[in-house]
Formats: C-alpha cells, structure tokens, sequence
C-alpha cells in the first residue's frame, strides 16, 4: 500500500505536465524497458486487493464475451465504477497506446 501512496502522489505532482512530456522524461533517464516492466510488475503485485478485485472476476471475464459492442460497454462501464476509488484513479493513469 506505501509503494501505491508513493506513486500516487508522484502522478498527482505530475498533473500539471501532459502525459506525454512525463513519459519522456522520464524514458530519457530509464530507457532500459526492462526496468520500467519492472516497477509496473512490482507495483500490481503489491496492490491490494488485485486492480480488478477477486469479486469481480467473473463479471470481468463474462464482460469480455459479450459480442453485442453496446452490451461490451455498458458493462465494462458498470464494472469499472464498480471498482474501489483508488483502482480507478491507478485504471486511469496506465499509459494507453
């Protein structure tokens, strides 16, 4: 839990800056992708409880077989506010391609 406050405050300074000049500073001293893997793999095993929670499982795994788009989405969404507060605000700040 210290190491999620740690970096959840890290994200919070970060806020005024745009992802994208964070990403880039930060890459320009840890180009070494195998560190960054590592800092994502250690911060996720220490969450707890897991970012999608032992209660949902089922849900997420029944969400990812709907093949109706809209049914997809309402799910998910419904899912994702399901979450605790601090797994959306880390959901959120994952990097997306």
């Amino acid at each position: 839990m210290i190491v999620f406050i740690k970096i959840f405050y890290i994200v919070k300074s970060y806020q005024l800056l745009s992802w994208n000049s964070f990403s880039a500073s930060f890459m320009t001293t840890h180009t070494d992708p195998l560190v960054v893997a590592g800092l994502y793999k250690l911060f996720f095993r220490q969450l707890s409880p897991p970012l999608l929670t032992y209660s949902l499982y089922d849900k997420w795994i029944h969400a990812q077989q709907q093949e109706n788009q809209l049914a997809y989405v309402v799910t998910m969404r419904s899912l994702f506010a399901a979450l605790p507060e601090s797994h959306q605000i880390v959901s959120l700040c994952i990097p997306k391609k």
